[in-house]
């Protein structure tokens, strides 16, 4: 969770994503959501951010 706080603030999607990612890698489903979202806002026009969060997504269940 951490990580995610640091990414939060530092307000920029690579952070946002990497902070994703590893959330991901370690089951931390919830905490790469809100990443993945927060780093939709702050680049809406990235396509790897919008692939990460539909793959979190599914990975919760939420794939219809």
């Amino acid at each position: 969770m951490l990580p995610l706080l640091i990414a939060a603030l530092l307000g920029d999607a690579t952070s946002l994503i990497a902070a994703g990612d590893k959330a991901f890698a370690s089951r931390d489903l919830r905490s790469a959501l809100v990443a993945y979202q927060d780093a939709t806002r702050e680049d809406p026009s990235s396509a790897a951010v919008f692939v990460r969060l539909a793959g979190t997504y599914a990975k919760m269940g939420h794939d219809a």
